[in-house]
C-alpha cells in the first residue's frame, strides 16, 4: 500500500488574518501536498471496504467514484488553505457540491442527497445488506444490553441494543442506537406464519421501516447543537499552529461527530470522511484510505468519541503513516 505524503511534523505559518465578516480565525495552511497517494491507494479513498461480499471496492465503477473524491478532497483542501473554505458548514456544502456530481439531477434521490435530515422524521438503516454483517458485532458489543423492543407485527422481541451517546456542553445526548434481534427461531417463524397470512410484499414493506436488526439513526432535534461543535472543531483543526498529534485528534474528532450525526437524508457517511480528508489536506496531509473490513461511518456510530479518536490511526490502512 502506498505510504501517505508527509512533510514532518506540519509546524505552520504564524501569518494570520481575521475576517470581519465571518468571525473566523484563517492562518495560513501549506495545502494539498506536493507527493500523492499511490493510484492504488486515491482508488480507495471513500469506499465501503466491507468485511464480506457486499464490498464492491474493487470493481471499476467504484474505483472511478473513489478517485473522483480523491481529486475533489484535494481541491477544497486548497480552499481551506487559502481562506475560501472558512467554516464546517461550507466544507460539508462543498462535501455535498461534490456527491450531487455523482448522480444525474433527476434521479429519484438527488433531493434526498441534498437535504438535511428533520426532526419530525425517523432516520433507519435496517442491518441487512450490504449492513449485515453489522449485525455480530453488535451482539458482541461490550456495551450491547439485553432489552425488550415491542412492534406491531412480531410482538415483543428480545434484542441486543447498543446505545451509542456523547457529552456536549456538560449534558450527555443520544446517539445511534442498534438493536439485533436475538431470539431469531422465533422470529423466522412468526415472519413465515405472517407472510402466510398477510402476504410477503406487506411483510417486506414493514421490515423495510421496522425491521428489528437495525439503527435508529441521532435525532435530528440534536444537529443544531452537532453542527455548532463541528463548526469549533474545523476552527480549532485549521489553526496553523497545531501538533501534528493534535490535528490528527481533531480530525478523527470531527470525522466521529459528522457521521455519528448523519446530518443529512443521504450520503453523510461520504461527506464526513470528505471533511475529515480534506481538513488534513488543507495541513499538506494525504490519509490513506481505510483499511479493508472498516467502514468509517460504522467504526464511528459502534465506537464513543474517545475510543474512536484513539484507534483513528489503526483504522487507516497504512503501516507508514
Amino acid at each position: 500500500m502506498g505510504c501517505v505524503s508527509s512533510k514532518g511534523n506540519p509546524v505552520l505559518s504564524p501569518q494570520a488574518s481575521f475576517n470581519d465578516a465571518s468571525r473566523t480565525f484563517f492562518r495560513a495552511l501549506p495545502g494539498p501536498a506536493a507527493r500523492q497517494l499511490q493510484v492504488y491507494d486515491q482508488c480507495l479513498i471513500g469506499a465501503a471496504r466491507w468485511p464480506d461480499d457486499s464490498s464492491k471496492s474493487s470493481t471499476p465503477e467504484n474505483r472511478a467514484y473513489c478517485q473522483s473524491m480523491y481529486n475533489s478532497i484535494r481541491s477544497a483542501g486548497g480552499e481551506i488553505s487559502s481562506g475560501r473554505i472558512t467554516s464546517f458548514d461550507e466544507l460539508w456544502g462543498r462535501a455535498t457540491e461534490w456527491r450531487l456530481s455523482k448522480l444525474q439531477r433527476g434521479a429519484p434521490s438527488y433531493s434526498a442527497f441534498a437535504s438535511e435530515r428533520t426532526s419530525n422524521t425517523d432516520a433507519v438503516t435496517p442491518l441487512v445488506k450490504p449492513y449485515k454483517s453489522v449485525i455480530a458485532r453488535v451482539v458482541s458489543h461490550k456495551d450491547a444490553r439485553d432489552e425488550t423492543m415491542r412492534d406491531n407485527l412480531f410482538g415483543d422481541l428480545h434484542v441486543k441494543a447498543y446505545r451509542q451517546t456523547a457529552r456536549l456542553n456538560g449534558n450527555i445526548i443520544p446517539l445511534n442506537t442498534f438493536r439485533v434481534a436475538t431470539d431469531t427461531a422465533y422470529l423466522r417463524g412468526r415472519v413465515a406464519q405472517l407472510r402466510r397470512e398477510l402476504g410477503a410484499e406487506a411483510i417486506e414493506q414493514h421490515l423495510r421501516r421496522y425491521n428489528p436488526d437495525r439503527i435508529d439513526h441521532t435525532d435530528a432535534y440534536y444537529l443544531p447543537i452537532i453542527k455548532n461543535h463541528l463548526n469549533n472543531l474545523y476552527r480549532r483543526a485549521t489553526s496553523s499552529d497545531l501538533r501534528r498529534a493534535d490535528l490528527i485528534d481533531l480530525i478523527a474528532r470531527t470525522h466521529w461527530w459528522a457521521a455519528s450525526a448523519m446530518p443529512d437524508q443521504r450520503g453523510s457517511a461520504a461527506k464526513a470522511e470528505f471533511a475529515a480528508r480534506a481538513i488534513a489536506s488543507a495541513h499538506g496531509i494525504e490519509l490513506p484510505p481505510f483499511r479493508n473490513g472498516k467502514v468509517s461511518d460504522i467504526e464511528a456510530m459502534l465506537s464513543g468519541e474517545e475510543e474512536f479518536v484513539g484507534k483513528y490511526v489503526s483504522l487507516l490502512d497504512s503501516d507508514c503513516f
